[in-house]
């Protein structure tokens, strides 16, 4: 038996206020209506409210009885447990990549990090072309399917779940309203292409060396647009 009219319709609202959670259209501490979302995707609030509620589970909303429904709000410290988290995950599973990788996995991530170098050279040769929701839409998406691309070279079906997840927050928690700036994306572009090198001669020390850096230039930039946009709400 396929899925059913409310299966379809709860991931159907699942996906699209994760979207706005993703791309920052929902801050953090912002109320969520479960009414306002129906209105906007077009179907009843049922399978809005049961999304919601997926959402709960996973860390991404905060429900208070009483009060309301809203998008979890973090600090400086929970952005660097889970930097810290992801860091320690993601160092251990690129070590049995290391070991594992083969050309298949190898070329999916160069097809992914191609992609995501695209993005900064269009962003170089056109800083004001005034398309930040779409380019950064594009930019988390094609950076998710790189790393998801190396954890599953790792060969560990749990572990690609657990960073997924990790990852998914701390994108959901910096709420970016606009890319970085293109030096930061070219970085992270080139830390992609040494991870990748280092892959290719399976040469975990190397690998582990690379990412670590690269995961702790992606805290240290969290943490500065959360200054900015406690700055800009104070």
């Amino acid at each position: 038996m396929g899925p059913t009219l409310s299966t379809n319709l709860r991931e159907l609202a699942y996906a699209y206020i994760r979207g706005k959670l993703l791309e920052g259209r929902i801050p953090p501490g912002s109320r969520i209506s479960s009414r306002a979302l129906a209105r906007e995707i077009g179907i009843s609030f049922i399978p809005v409210r049961e999304a919601i509620a997926q959402l709960a589970i996973e860390g991404l909303v905060d429900h208070a009885a009483g009060i309301g429904t809203f998008a979890t709000r973090v600090g400086p410290d929970d952005l660097r447990e889970l930097y810290e988290l992801r860091e320690a995950l993601e160092i251990h599973a690129v070590g049995l990549a290391a070991e594992r990788i083969d050309a298949e996995g190898l070329a999916a991530m160069s097809g992914w990090n191609d992609e995501l170098r695209a993005i900064a050279v269009r962003r170089r040769a056109h800083p004001h072309r005034g398309d930040d929701d779409q380019d950064l839409a594009a930019w988390n998406n094609a950076d998710l399917e790189l790393h998801l691309a190396l954890l599953r070279a790792a060969g560990n079906s749990r572990l690609v779940r657990a960073v997924k997840d990790l990852r998914i927050l701390t994108q959901v928690f910096r709420a970016q309203r606009q890319l970085r700036p293109v030096e930061d994306l070219e970085r992270a572009c080139d830390h992609h292409q040494t991870l990748i090198a280092s892959l290719a001669r399976h040469d975990g020390e190397a690998a582990r060396a690379i990412l670590s850096e690269h995961i702790r230039f992606g805290c240290q930039n969290a943490l500065a647009s959360l200054d900015i946009r406690r700055s800009e709400a104070g």
